[in-house]
C-alpha cells in the first residue's frame, strides 16, 4: 500500500512539474510575442508612384539624444518645441527589444528590428558595420546619388565605429564629449554639405546612469535642447532650412533609479518627432511607431524607395502625401 502511494505521489509531482514546465513555456511565449508584436511597424511603405508624387526634402538632418526617450516632453526644450511645434510626433514610439543604445542606433538607420542586425553596444565597439545586407540611409541615397556627401557626429564613438558603414563621401567623426559637437558639425557642414545628417549627443545618458531621472537629468536635456538650436540657427543662417527634412529621436529612456535594458514603458517608450517647411507635415501625434522606422521616413523625405529587406514604415499621419 505504501509502494504503490508512493509511487503515485512521484506521478502527481511528475505531471504537476511537466504541467507546470507547459504553462510556463505558453507564458513566455505570450510575453516574448506580444513584446515582438509592439515593434512592429505599422503604416506605408511607399510605393513608386507615391514617391514620384512625393514632396522631395534637399536635405535630412537627425538630432539623437541618447538615454533622452519620452522625457523631452517633460523638459525646457524651447528650441525642440519650436522646431516640431507644427509637426508629427510621438512621445510612444516603441525602442527594440532590447532597448540599449546598439540596438536602436542601428535599427533607425539601417531600417530593420535588433532581431535581423544583432549589433549590441558590445559589438559596435568591437568591430566595424560590413553587413551590406542592411545598408544604412547614407548607403542607400548614395547608391542613387553617389556625388553626395553625408556627416555623422557623435559623443560616443561607437557609433561611428560599428554602427555606420564607412565609405567614400561618408564623414564620421566621434567627439568623445557633447561641448564639441556643434562647432564639429558646423565645420563639417560647411565644408561638405551633406545630404544626410546624423547628430547624437550622450550627455543625458550619462546623466541617467549617473543618478537617474533627478535634475541633473532634465537638465542635460535642455543642454542637449540648447545645442540642437545652435545647429537650426547655423542652417538657417545659411538658408539651409526651407528644403531640410528634421526628426528627433532618442534611443531608450531611463528608468527613475537609472539605468535601461529592461522592458519598463520608462525605458522602451521614446520620442520620434519629425517637421520640414515645405507643407506636407500632418501636425500632431504620429501613428504607432518604432525606432526602425526613422530610416523609412528620412528616405521617404528624400523621395527615394526603402531597400525590401527592410521592416520599417513611414507610420501615419506624419506626411499628408501618403493619405
Amino acid at each position: 500500500m505504501k509502494k504503490w502511494t508512493k509511487k503515485k505521489i512521484i506521478l502527481t509531482v511528475t505531471i504537476s512539474v511537466a504541467g507546470a514546465m507547459v504553462l510556463a513555456g505558453a507564458g513566455v511565449g505570450i510575453y516574448f510575442g506580444t513584446r515582438l508584436a509592439l515593434r512592429k511597424s505599422e503604416g506605408y511603405i511607399p510605393t513608386e508612384e507615391q514617391l514620384q508624387n512625393a514632396v522631395k526634402y534637399d536635405k535630412v538632418v537627425i538630432f539623437g539624444i541618447d538615454g533622452a526617450g519620452q522625457f523631452i516632453r517633460d523638459a525646457k526644450t524651447p528650441n525642440i518645441d519650436k522646431i516640431f511645434k507644427d509637426g508629427a510626433i510621438t512621445y510612444e514610439a516603441y525602442t527594440q527589444f532590447q532597448s540599449d543604445s546598439a540596438p536602436n542606433w542601428t535599427s533607425m538607420l539601417h531600417g530593420v528590428g535588433y532581431c535581423k542586425h544583432r549589433v549590441h553596444n558590445g559589438d559596435s565597439g568591437e568591430k566595424p558595420f560590413t553587413n551590406e545586407k542592411y545598408p544604412s540611409i547614407f548607403k542607400t541615397h548614395n547608391a542613387t546619388y553617389p556625388d553626395a556627401h553625408y556627416v555623422s557626429v557623435a559623443n560616443w564613438p561607437n557609433i561611428e565605429f560599428g554602427i555606420i558603414e564607412t565609405f567614400d563621401h561618408m564623414h564620421k567623426y566621434s567627439t568623445g564629449n557633447d561641448a564639441t559637437i556643434v562647432d564639429t558639425f558646423i565645420d563639417a557642414y560647411d565644408q561638405y554639405k551633406p545630404a544626410i545628417s546624423f547628430l547624437c549627443f550622450d550627455d543625458v545618458d550619462a546623466a541617467g546612469h549617473g543618478g537617474g531621472r533627478n535634475e541633473a537629468y532634465y537638465a542635460a536635456i535642455t543642454k542637449a535642447d540648447e545645442r540642437v538650436g545652435q545647429i537650426y540657427d547655423y542652417l538657417e543662417s545659411i538658408n539651409d532650412v526651407d528644403k531640410t527634412l528634421f526628426i528627433v529621436t532618442a534611443d531608450h529612456g531611463h528608468r527613475l533609479d537609472g539605468g535601461h535594458g529592461r522592458e519598463h514603458e520608462d525605458v522602451y517608450l521614446t520620442t520620434i518627432g519629425v517637421n520640414g517647411k515645405l507643407g506636407n507635415i500632418k501636425p500632431g501625434k504620429m501613428g504607432h511607431a518604432v525606432t526602425h522606422d526613422i530610416a523609412s521616413i528620412a528616405l521617404y523625405g528624400l523621395g527615394l524607395k526603402q531597400p525590401d529587406v527592410y521592416d520599417g514604415k513611414v507610420p501615419y499621419n506624419v506626411f499628408n502625401t501618403l493619405g
